[in-house]
């Protein structure tokens, strides 16, 4: 398992890279979303002081703060929100309230001029920073996996969809170093909400979510797990892919096989099936995995079909996770 991965987008997450650099001066961050914030370190907002930047992408971003007590946290701050990731962490808090579920923690929502500002837990450094200067053996893969999957079962017996499952948003806790916590709740949504049409960064996207053949659910998130444990193992995104719908789903077929007809016959794109693309050689998942029972349970995670895949529950019962490596 080596130490290189492929660059992703920004991260959306609660935390950032120790190295971020610090804005002593006066300053701004913009982000695509077109948000910009101007702040000076050591100024106030609300009870909270600005000590440093942290990350930016298209949801805002993201800043470390103290409070009186020189307690760090990190606040997310948005231009606009529709309140559906503030309302998903308070169901959290709800039912995880001493933070055991491996979620980031959500402390306070407030206003700040024409913001809108999340306080959450101050985290460390997340899986893609991480693995840009270390590997990870195969007993840490364990570990980190079992701890995944276990704050989605967390979730998903909520109804909660995480929807934005990749490295950047898997982050190591600070105080305890092995570790790691789910965050970015900006995409989750709860099964009784509208759904939305795309979901996912590209290369973790399940293959019913790119053919809109059914609604997607918390099987989705499984999709993309497997496509990041994948990822941790080699040190290399899995599904290499571009901002094509047809190529993708091409990629899978050549690696897991035909994609059912009954997928293809519900696809809100089954016209354009008939002609995909072809893809240049792919890896094979056993090319790349060599663990018997780890290439067991990711074969079960990535079921083209997503009635058939298995779930967090299986998932902590498969084999893989009753080895003890030496």
């Amino acid at each position: 398992m080596n130490s290189t991965t492929e660059s992703s987008s920004s991260s959306s997450s609660s935390s950032s890279s120790e190295s971020s650099s610090d804005k002593s001066s006066s300053s701004s961050s913009s982000c695509s979303s077109g948000c910009q914030f101007l702040y000076e370190i050591g100024e106030k907002l609300d009870k909270y002081v600005i000590t440093k930047y942290l990350s930016s992408g298209t949801f805002g971003m993201v800043l470390e703060v103290i409070d009186e007590l020189g307690i760090p946290y990190a606040v997310k701050i948005l231009s606009q929100t529709d309140h559906t990731e503030v309302e998903v962490l308070k169901q959290i808090q709800q039912f995880d309230p001493f933070g055991e579920a491996g979620i980031v923690r959500f402390y306070d929502y407030f206003a700040w001029q024409d913001y809108h500002c999340i306080l959450l837990e101050r985290l460390g450094l997340n899986l893609h920073e991480y693995l840009q200067q270390n590997s990870l053996n195969i007993t840490e893969l364990q570990s980190i996996f079992q701890q995944i999957t276990t704050s989605l079962l967390f979730m998903h017996s909520l109804g909660i969809t995480h929807t934005d499952l990749k490295p950047e948003n898997i982050v190591f806790s600070h105080q305890q170093k092995h570790l790691v916590k789910l965050i970015d709740m900006g995409g989750a949504t709860q099964a009784n909400e509208h759904h939305s049409t795309v979901i996912n960064t590209r290369q973790y996207r399940a293959p019913e979510v790119i053919l809109r053949c059914d609604a997607w659910d918390t099987s989705s998130d499984i999709w993309s797990l497997a496509c990041l444990i994948v990822e941790l193992y080699t040190g290399s995104v899995f599904i290499k892919v571009g901002n094509n719908d047809l190529m993708h789903l091409a990629i899978i077929q050549s690696i897991f096989g035909p994609i059912p007809r009954w997928m293809k016959e519900r696809s809100k794109i089954k016209t354009k099936l008939n002609s995909l693309p072809y893809p240049k050689p792919q890896l094979q998942l056993g090319q790349l995995i060599k663990d018997h029972d780890l290439l067991d349970l990711l074969t079960k995670m990535f079921c083209i079909d997503h009635n058939q895949r298995i779930d967090c529950h299986q998932i902590l019962l498969h084999n893989f996770f009753q080895k003890k490596f030496i």
